[in-house]
């Protein structure tokens, strides 16, 4: 989307999906293309909340939650795979 604006694109719809608005949301979670990746990581009982925050909250609350996940904190693995789906998108 922001690239569009800046008319770095000619189109504003995801070019891996064509399927949604290319948002910063949609690249880091919304892409049915990272979803599956979160839905593999994300406790099911969380995925509700998890796939419905809007942006800042959704970084904050990810990025604050210091649960165990297996000798990591949530906020790392959370930090490592958003970084990674940017990294591949971009």
């Amino acid at each position: 989307m922001e690239r569009y604006q800046r008319h770095l694109s000619d189109t504003e719809v995801c070019q891996v999906c064509k399927g949604g608005v290319e948002s910063i949301l949609h690249v880091l979670r919304d892409c049915p293309a990272i979803a599956d990746l979160w839905s593999c990581i994300v406790p099911i009982r969380k995925r509700r909340e998890f796939f419905s925050t809007s942006l800042l909250p959704w970084l904050y609350d990810n990025l604050g939650n210091d649960v165990d996940m297996g000798g990591y904190g949530w906020s790392t693995v959370f930090a490592m795979a958003a970084w990674w789906a940017w990294k591949w998108r971009c």
